[in-house]
């Protein structure tokens, strides 16, 4: 039960972002300035938890700041660095955009670090893919597709012998169908036949 309250409080903090992004982004066309719409942000913020500090009479060892590694103060250049470029992409990439792109960066460095043992506490290799089953990993190859055509607004196309062929002799990669322009983005080559093959 313990767990599901974490689960459900860190679903809340993701559900959030969207619209704390969306009041900076008003904030900083209100006061005509970006980056003073940040400062503000964080100042909201540090009030908000000395507050939250002060109710639940929370401690804190301050001595042990001093033999912290130096890196670890980078944290607050990093979430002020965040905030300001959410601010001025929100409003010319939109929420669904902006969003994915972060999560597909946090997601990417987030397996990274598992990977990796960076700043974890427990490593988690990454070997999931590679023990699904060759059927499962087509269908979990189009799921993904259709959740990023989701997120992204293009429908994907992909190509035939990404899922009939053997691994490594696709003759394409994923391709994606712009709305804007009528056009097909392609990182390789394929027949005309082959690129407007529907999943």
């Amino acid at each position: 039960m313990n767990k599901l309250i974490w689960i459900v409080l860190a679903l809340l903090a993701g559900a959030f972002l969207p619209i704390q992004a969306a009041l900076n982004s008003k904030l900083g066309k209100a006061i005509n300035s970006p980056a003073y719409a940040s400062m503000v942000s964080f100042v909201v913020g540090v009030i908000s938890i000395a507050v939250y500090i002060l109710l639940s009479n929370q401690n804190a060892s301050f001595s042990g700041a001093k033999t912290a590694p130096g890196y670890v103060w980078l944290a607050g250049a990093l979430g002020a660095f965040y905030v300001t470029v959410i601010i001025l992409s929100f409003p010319r990439l939109g929420p669904a955009l902006t969003f994915g792109l972060v999560i597909a960066g946090q997601m990417s460095i987030s397996v990274l670090m598992d990977h990796f043992n960076i700043f974890v506490t427990e490593q988690h290799p990454l070997n999931l893919y590679r023990k699904i089953k060759r059927n499962q990993k087509r269908k979990l190859t189009k799921q993904l597709l259709a959740a990023g055509s989701l997120v992204f607004g293009v429908p994907p196309v992909i190509c035939p012998s990404l899922t009939s062929l053997p691994r490594r002799t696709c003759c394409c990669t994923i391709h994606f169908m712009s709305r804007e322009r009528d056009t097909m983005i392609s990182s390789h080559s394929c027949p005309t036949s082959v690129l407007h093959s529907p999943i």
